[in-house]
């Protein structure tokens, strides 16, 4: 039967502390110049992105690009309406200078009151004229006036007295059923010698809703 003997390893109690010592000393003092510790070995740890700070970016930026979307919108829809209203005004303005020159070349006596093209100011629409409407005294006389194409207003020459009076445009573009813009004339005759004034414009409401 084999017998086991424990070996014993003995040392001085005071080799070991100093042992003990010198570890303590290498693990606190600095790493030697130009040691590079390994991946993932020391320093502080990375922590999860902070989410937070960039959904707050991302609905500020949203918000600020719906803003703008907005607002560009608004100017567009205003810029619209201007343009539409202008080019609707230019009609009334071009056809009333064209009927006020040819009645100032009918001469003294100024021919009688019409009949307006069309009646009544067509309601936010256009009305397309036909030559038997302008065969009238007024449209007729001088060089004469007919109008070929679509129009927004309705045409009437006013005779206030045989050496003056108006041509008078009328235009409904909101088609409430009231006309809300006119533009007018005047002609006035000295010795037999007529003249027309530049057409104006006379807004008849202050507000001008627009479809």
């Amino acid at each position: 039967m084999a017998i086991k003997r424990a070996v014993r390893f003995e040392a001085p109690v005071g080799e070991i502390m100093s042992a003990v010592d010198d570890v303590d000393e290498q693990a606190g003092a600095p790493p030697p110049a130009g040691y590079t510790p390994p991946p993932g070995y020391g320093g502080p740890q990375a922590g999860p992105p902070n989410k937070t700070g960039k959904t707050a970016l991302i609905v500020i930026a949203s918000v600020s690009a719906l803003l703008v979307i907005g607002i560009l919108a608004a100017l567009a829809i205003f810029g619209v309406r201007r343009y539409t209203l202008h080019a609707k005004t230019s009609e009334g303005l071009s056809a009333t200078y064209a009927i006020s020159s040819t009645i100032a070349d009918c001469g003294e006596p100024l021919p009688p009151t019409s009949v307006a093209v069309p009646p009544t100011a067509p309601p936010g629409t256009t009305y397309m004229s036909s030559p038997r409407d302008w065969a009238q005294p007024a449209f007729s006389c001088g060089g004469g006036f007919t109008q070929s194409g679509p129009q927004y207003f309705s045409y009437q020459w006013i005779q206030d007295s045989s050496s003056s009076g108006r041509v008078v445009a009328n235009a409904d573009l909101n088609g409430d059923g009231v006309a809300e813009l006119r533009v007018q004339a005047t002609i006035r005759c000295s010795a037999g010698d007529c003249v027309a004034t530049p057409p104006e414009e006379v807004p008849l409401l202050l507000v001008l809703p627009m479809r």
